[in-house]
């Protein structure tokens, strides 16, 4: 025996369409952009020291931990990039 679906009250709200953005996905569009600029310009400043003995000599714990936030970085850019094209996707996509 099929069942029925349950009625819907009046007055209900519609469902929103699934590939609108939300108003956090929306503020995560438009920022994005800045956090990455601030990632790469973040990134090139530790290069540039990295490239420069000078700037640790002989001291290899810092040169350890630029290494590590420079890989820190690569992952975050990566995944603020991955999100940022998500979002743009369905901007796109909803906009159509």
């Amino acid at each position: 025996m099929a069942r029925k679906a349950a009625p819907k009250p009046a007055g209900a709200a519609p469902a929103r369409p699934a590939d609108r953005l939300t108003w956090k996905e929306k503020q995560a569009l438009e920022t994005l952009p800045a956090r990455l600029a601030g990632l790469e310009a973040e990134k090139a400043r530790i290069e540039t020291q990295m490239a420069d003995p000078a700037s640790y000599g002989n001291d290899r714990a810092t040169l350890d931990r630029a290494a590590r936030r420079h890989a820190e970085i690569a992952v975050e850019i990566a995944a603020a990039e991955e999100e940022w094209l998500r979002l743009a996707e369905r901007a796109e996509a909803a906009a159509s």
